[in-house]
């Protein structure tokens, strides 16, 4: 059997020099299978609930069986709050309060495999009770410094088609603590995450006041066949979004529709590749009240889909501010961004922001009729915006 516990211990070598803290290693036990022939949910989050507190400055290793794969058809939580409610409260009962914080969980090259497809409710009758809120296959909900690499999470999604009885059903779900007031230092890296009925991550917090999400981190990861969105944004401070493929979005690559009480500041799209959204690349809209500012859509290359773009509503006392999108590349692309509409339409349409740059960019637009009809850019009650130097193939302006 694997240890339950396992100390890596790291002596200074001269008295001048400090001594680094041990790292604790908490194996995955063999009692919980890593074959796949069993469902595992219950037994893994029996024993994750166990494990003894890490710290900011001792943070402690879950790691599973190499090559492992686990059957869990309920998610993994990593926080619960007195009284439970939402996901925990239905999901997860039988525990108590509890907070996984500051883990790293190194997946280890194993898979963790959802393999349920009934819903909540069918024909209008509850079926299972237990997906009332959804049902992610791992669900921070409030836990802070928390890491996720290694391995792969898959659902049981086949194709890219939008089910809204499943569309709770995301791969990871990253969220801040009203509690506590602050979740910070999340990182999904060096992952795959594929058919999910949801969206691959799903980010939601408050910004100015409630649960803040902070230093967010998504990085080289591939994502592929979503049924929802690719990734939603409707929360954090500090996002970067860097390095990772994407392929078979339902709907749109990258989805912020934030309520009153969330928001999103400084975040970066950096340098993925891939395929867009079905319906795009990027939408944004939420109520006046919402922050929303300091988005940054930088060196992406899409092999396949467009770079559409709705960025506001127009539902806003006062402009928004900071958005560059700047040096990204649409290229070998077949289709219409525009769904074959034969009425003028724009690529990037940004409505009630400022301190705006789009530049160096390409895209590829098809003709309508034998003759340019699209555009690239439309702004709409914009201040102090630079759009130059784009090559937008086939539309009816090239700035």
């Amino acid at each position: 059997m694997r240890s339950l516990g396992a100390f890596v211990l790291v002596f200074a070598i001269t008295a001048t020099q400090p001594v680094i803290a041990a790292e604790t290693i908490h194996e995955v036990p063999d009692t919980i299978d890593a074959t796949g022939k069993t469902e595992v949910s219950t037994a893994l989050m029996k024993w994750l609930v166990k494990l003894p507190a890490a710290t900011k400055q001792a943070p402690a290793t879950v790691r599973f069986a190499k090559g492992g794969t686990y059957w869990v058809d309920y998610t993994i939580i990593l926080h619960k709050n007195a009284g439970g409610g939402s996901i925990p409260g239905v999901m997860w009962h039988e525990f108590g309060e509890f907070s996984l914080d500051h883990l790293r969980f190194d997946l280890n090259g194993a898979t963790i495999e959802q393999r349920t497809k009934g819903p909540y409710k069918q024909g209008g009758k509850v079926v299972d009770e237990r997906k009332r809120w959804g049902n992610p296959i791992i669900s921070t909900q409030g836990a802070t410094d928390i890491q996720i690499y290694g391995g792969t999470l898959r659902g049981s999604c086949a194709t890219a088609e939008y089910k809204p009885q499943f569309e709770e059903w995301t791969g990871i779900r990253l969220t801040g603590n009203p509690h506590t007031n602050l979740v910070e230092n999340m990182v999904v890296r060096d992952m795959t995450i594929e058919n999910v009925f949801g969206d691959y991550i799903y980010l939601a917090s408050g910004t100015t006041a409630g649960s803040h999400l902070k230093n967010v981190r998504i990085e080289n990861n591939v994502m592929r066949v979503a049924g929802r969105q690719g990734i939603v944004l409707n929360g954090g401070t500090g996002v970067v979004i860097k390095g990772n493929t994407f392929s078979e979005t339902a709907r749109f690559l990258f989805d912020s529709e934030p309520t009153a009480a969330q928001g999103w500041s400084d975040v970066t799209i950096d340098s993925n590749i891939g395929t867009s959204g079905k319906l795009g690349f990027l939408q944004f809209s939420g109520p006046k009240v919402v922050v929303a500012e300091k988005l940054t859509i930088t060196n992406n290359v899409l092999k396949g889909g467009h770079f559409k773009i709705r960025l506001g509503n127009g539902n806003t006392d006062s402009l928004r501010s900071g958005f560059k999108f700047t040096n990204n590349v649409a290229s070998d692309n077949g289709g219409n961004p525009f769904g074959g509409a034969k009425k003028a339409a724009h690529l990037i349409e940004v409505t009630r922001w400022k301190d705006i740059v789009i530049t160096g960019n390409s895209e590829y637009f098809e003709l309508v009729g034998d003759k340019p009809l699209h555009s690239g850019v439309q702004l709409n009650g914009v201040e102090n915006a630079k759009v130059s130097d784009n090559q937008w193939k086939n539309a009816v302006d090239n700035r």
